[in-house]
């Protein structure tokens, strides 16, 4: 197998999520829920394929019924393949997918990825955000921001009073202003920046 001899393509459709999830990532339980909402088309999720066998995948995302992909949120290869083939097998379906989806000259959608939050210490999660961030550097982009995703945690509700959106929204201006929080930062640009940038 080399990476020409690889096949890069979309899928033909949701009955071939069986195929797309042989790689894992933690959004695979929603796929199907994408698909019959509209938030997933099968021209949107590509694989590269040696035979059977899945070797890289992609997809993107949008809002219910979306006409444009609005979310690039999975990027996989084979962690098993040596680093050679397998960043030249993930740019090679990075540059084929892009090509078909993203008009010439369109804007990328960002690309955002959850990772484990002790990924620099664990040396295999280390090598699966390293490897997909070189492959994405070596097609131009940044990375621009790492924030931490917080998960809260069933308990006794407290009886506080609900706030309106626009008290929500004042007292996150007051506390993100003069952030160092670059996302926070970009937001409150006129020129918002994305995760991802084209050089």
């Amino acid at each position: 197998m080399t990476p020409t001899s690889v096949t890069y393509r979309p899928l033909t459709g949701p009955e071939e999520i069986a195929l797309f999830c042989r790689l894992t990532y933690v959004l695979d339980h929603e796929l199907a829920d994408d698909f019959a909402a509209g938030r997933r088309r099968p021209e949107w999720t590509w694989v590269a394929l040696d035979g059977d066998r899945l070797l890289a995948r992609l997809a993107w995302w949008t809002t219910p019924g979306g006409e444009v992909p609005l979310q690039f949120d999975y990027f996989d290869v084979d962690d098993t393949l040596p680093r050679p083939v397998r960043d030249e097998i993930g740019l090679r379906l990075f540059e084929a997918a892009t090509a078909a989806v993203v008009p010439y000259g369109g804007k990328l959608p960002e690309y955002g990825r959850f990772v484990p939050p002790d990924w620099r210490e664990d040396a295999t999660a280390r090598e699966v955000v390293e490897a997909r961030t070189r492959v994405l550097e070596g097609t131009g982009a940044r990375l621009f921001v790492e924030r931490l995703r917080l998960q809260w945690t069933p308990r006794p509700r407290s009886r506080r009073p609900a706030y309106g959106s626009s008290s929500a929204r004042s007292r996150t201006a007051r506390i993100s202003s003069g952030s160092w929080c670059r996302f926070w930062r970009a937001l409150s640009t006129p020129t918002a920046g994305r995760t991802w940038h084209r050089a």
